[in-house]
């Protein structure tokens, strides 16, 4: 009868080890799937047009995907407003480390961040160029000739799903905005009998996602220091994988029947650039001090303006960023390439490109975007209050033509590496097969105790 109790207890035993020995492996393998679940997600791709809260309340015709959106912008009856092309996309940009005073890690974390750019198409001005350099004055011209704001046109829009693909991860989408007959105006109000034939604005926007390997990945580690902290950064050049989006709107400008004043006017086609840039982790604190933006700065992790002016017969880089919120004037400059790009020290990931010419009844003439103004304002976005924002006023001149037509582009690269972060403090990760020894070890541990037990009973 003993015998058969302990065979008994024995079979219990070892059908008790492989049930735990399968929910150990169970647990790994759900660990694996959640990991590969990650890595391999992507985002249905889809178009909303709708009136959003932007700016006062505005129409919107966007592609969404994911926490991503990108599109255009436009006034309603209520609200006129000008054309706006529009991106807000999310992103890790680093793996922050904080450590305590003793130097051990306490917790390690994904930085994200939210950006929004905007190209905001203002108007269009007829000024005379009577130096013959291409340039508009802001002080002699502050009264134009004529012009059309594109805030008070009526467009006609229409909007057509050219292709996409059946998985959707690839999507392609026009939409143009038409206006014809459209009145002049002018600031001292006196009367101007002519008007524009016709002015349109087609925007063409593409987006796909996939993924890639990303060969630098920053690591931001904090160690409290004093009554401050000592912040470094170093790069993981380890390939990480990660989610890529990408989206490409291009807008085309065509102009058609202005009525010049002069033999030298030209035109003035006046924009905006505007972003702001949003940390969505919480930092937290160590020793009861709060790790903020401030603290983050010196890693020149965070995104700024990169263009390049004109200056004393060469190119000059300039930035713009929250470290310079100063108001700078740039009246009399032109750009010396065709770019200004919105990134970090590691990458840019926004991109405003135009073409070098433009067609103007036929032929090319060289294309000059002129700055005027650039620093930091508020403005409202879709928050309550206004959000601190940099900017860049400037605008793209246009020699005298029947027809002009011009197309830049705005380029995105949104990437979100896959970090493998441990979830507790100062733990590293183990390997796979480490892993089911300890659960396995746990498991057998507590059959061992189940058995000396069962023999004290016996």
């Amino acid at each position: 009868m003993n015998c058969k109790v302990i065979i008994t207890n024995k079979k219990i035993s070892n059908v008790l080890l492989t049930v735990m020995l399968c929910l150990s492996n169970l647990i790994i393998l759900g660990a694996k799937a959640d990991i590969q679940a990650l890595v391999d997600q992507q985002y249905p791709i889809k178009i909303e047009q709708s009136e959003i809260p932007l700016f006062g309340g505005i129409n919107s015709i966007r592609v969404i995907i994911g926490e991503s959106t990108i599109g255009v912008l436009y006034g309603t009856i209520d609200n006129p407003q000008p054309l706006y092309l529009f991106t807000e996309f999310s992103q890790k940009i680093a793996t922050v480390q904080i450590f305590n005073r003793r130097g051990t890690l306490e917790k390690e974390i994904e930085l994200n961040v939210q950006n929004i750019f905007a190209v905001r198409l203002d108007t269009i001005i007829e000024f005379s160029d009577r130096n013959n350099d291409g340039l508009y004055n802001a002080v002699q011209d502050h009264i134009p000739l004529k012009m059309v704001n594109l805030s008070a046109v009526s467009f006609y829009v229409t909007k057509n799903n050219d292709s996409s693909s059946s998985s959707g991860d690839y999507i392609r989408y026009n939409v143009n905005f038409t206006a014809r007959n459209i009145s002049y105006q002018r600031i001292d109000n006196s009367p101007i009998r002519s008007t524009l034939d016709s002015l349109c604005f087609a925007f063409e926007l593409t987006i796909e996602q996939d993924q890639v390997i990303v060969s630098e990945v920053p690591i931001i580690s904090i160690h409290p220091q004093g009554l401050g902290f000592e912040v470094s950064k170093t790069v993981n050049s380890e390939g990480l994988r990660a989610n890529r989006l990408t989206p490409r709107l291009k807008f085309s400008c065509s102009i058609v029947g202005w009525d010049y004043s002069s033999s030298k006017s030209k035109l003035l086609l006046k924009s905006a650039m505007i972003t702001r840039e949003e940390i969505l982790t919480t930092l937290g604190a160590i020793s009861g001090k709060d790790i903020t933006r401030e603290t983050l700065k010196s890693t020149n992790i965070f995104s700024r303006l990169t263009f390049n002016v004109e200056q004393d017969g060469g190119a000059r880089q300039s930035y713009l960023d929250h470290k310079e919120n100063r108001t700078k004037e740039y009246s009399t400059r032109k750009f010396s390439n065709f770019q200004i790009s919105l990134g970090n020290s590691i990458r840019n990931f926004l991109n405003l490109t135009w073409q070098p010419y433009l067609d103007a009844d036929g032929k090319d003439y060289p294309v000059v975007f002129q700055l005027l103004k650039s620093g930091e304002a508020t403005f409202r976005f879709h928050h309550a209050n206004p959000l601190t924002s940099l900017y860049l006023i400037g605008g793209f001149v246009f020699p005298q033509g029947e027809e002009i037509f011009y197309d830049p582009e705005v380029q995105l690269e949104e990437l979100n590496p896959i970090f493998s972060i441990p979830k507790i403090p100062n733990r590293s990760i183990l390997e796979d097969n480490s892993l089911i020894i300890l659960i396995s070890g746990f498991f057998i541990g507590i059959l061992i105790l189940f058995h000396q037990l069962t023999n004290r009973r016996r």
